[in-house]
């Protein structure tokens, strides 16, 4: 697997929050999810890799160079998609082609007005005449247009119905269908990436939680409920967390306990919202 993104010792300090020393790789050709609750530090994490924001600490290297030393290529590969758009609100559409021409070496003004005219944009309205879902088609043209090899979005979808969520997913697996490019796509919204994440980044409370592929964090872990009485047995396998519901319990445990399980406890399959509540309950013991 090849790195497109690596990341080491990455630290970023706030007045009332730290991204602490992480240790991290985003694999070329793939989806790659930044997971995590609502101030975790996504975003941040986010804004280093793409240079907005200057770490404390650690360095941060695309395709095997620092990304100080090739800023220029790495802004014309790169397509960016913010929670935050990073467009003028007064630019229209046209006024978008005019800038991007000369900001881009590869701008292409077809490609641009041909997916204008698909997602349904007219480019003479303004950015602050769009709505959120026409926004974030507006970036996504954007980064097609310039033949950007890499796609890094930011909560996109957050705040969006279901059907433009759906949209977005498979527009971002058809651009993954050639393997020269990538995905990075933070969200909390977790469901927006069980059928298209291949390798999933958690982060929690600024520390790195889990790095590896979507199928290895879900093969990890079982949900398994059972009677509440039961949990005083010392013999029971370790769990992860738990949650007490009147007469019974609901927890999370490893799977590699399976065996080891109460012929009166069921287990079943969690989901990655479900295993990432678990875990938040279990760091903040």
């Amino acid at each position: 697997m090849t790195n497109l993104i690596s990341c080491q010792g990455l630290s970023k300090t706030f007045q009332h929050f730290r991204l602490d020393g992480v240790n991290t790789e985003i694999p070329q050709g793939y989806v790659t999810g930044i997971i995590g609750p609502n101030g975790s530090g996504k975003t941040t994490f986010i804004k280093l890799i793409l240079s907005l924001i200057e770490p404390d600490q650690g360095q941060i290297y695309y395709k095997d160079q620092t990304v100080q030393s090739t800023t220029g290529q790495y802004l014309q590969d790169i397509g960016i998609i913010m929670d935050e758009p990073i467009l003028a609100k007064d630019w229209s559409g046209n006024d978008i082609n005019d800038v991007m021409q000369i900001g881009y070496q590869g701008w292409q003004s077809e490609t641009y007005y041909q997916l204008l005219n698909e997602y349904g944009i007219n480019p003479s309205l303004k950015v602050k005449e769009l709505s959120r879902g026409m926004t974030i088609k507006l970036m996504l043209a954007i980064a097609l247009s310039h033949q950007a090899n890499t796609l890094i979005l930011d909560e996109p979808t957050s705040g969006l119905d279901p059907i433009f969520r759906e949209e977005l997913t498979d527009l971002l697996q058809d651009f993954v269908q050639d393997e020269a490019r990538s995905v990075v796509f933070s969200t909390h919204i977790t469901a927006d990436l069980e059928a298209i994440a291949d390798y999933l980044i958690y982060i929690q409370d600024g520390q790195l939680i889990f790095q590896g592929t979507k199928d290895d964090l879900l093969a990890k872990y079982l949900l398994v409920k059972g009677p509440l009485d039961s949990l005083a047995d010392n013999q029971i396998p370790p769990v992860v967390a738990c949650k007490q519901m009147d007469d019974h319990f609901e927890a999370l445990i490893e799977s590699k306990y399976q065996q080891a399980l109460p012929q009166d406890w069921h287990a079943s399959q969690p989901s990655i919202d479900q295993i990432m509540i678990y875990l938040r309950r279990k760091h903040k013991r």
